[in-house]
């Protein structure tokens, strides 16, 4: 990261993504490091090019509903980048509805 530049607290969902991306390994269980034939490039909304160097699997835990929890899988780690993102393309691919309302994003399963 630049000078000046912060990173952004929470997750952002977004529908241009296609990629699940994170900066913080802790986000992320059963992690495996990528090695340079595995790993691959994603181009950041600035045109900054990110290289993940592990993937792994993120636990949602919703605060609506104490001890009900989901798991995201492919969630990519780049230490470099300055959001966390859910990409809704990565999502509908694995069966997942996501839902923009006025102030509030819906992601539940496919019935």
């Amino acid at each position: 990261m630049g000078s000046g530049s912060f990173r952004m607290d929470g997750w952002s969902v977004d529908s241009d993504a296609s990629q699940h991306i994170t900066y913080d390994e802790r986000d992320l269980i059963n992690v495996r490091k990528l090695d340079a034939s595995s790993s691959f490039d994603i181009h950041s909304i600035g045109g900054e090019v990110l290289r993940p160097i592990a993937m792994g699997m993120l636990v949602l835990a919703p605060n609506f509903c104490p001890g009900l929890t989901t798991t995201i899988a492919d969630v990519c780690l780049i230490p470099e980048s300055q959001v966390k993102v859910l990409s809704v393309a990565a999502m509908s691919e694995v069966g997942a509805v996501v839902r923009f309302d006025e102030n509030v994003v819906t992601i539940c399963d496919r019935v």
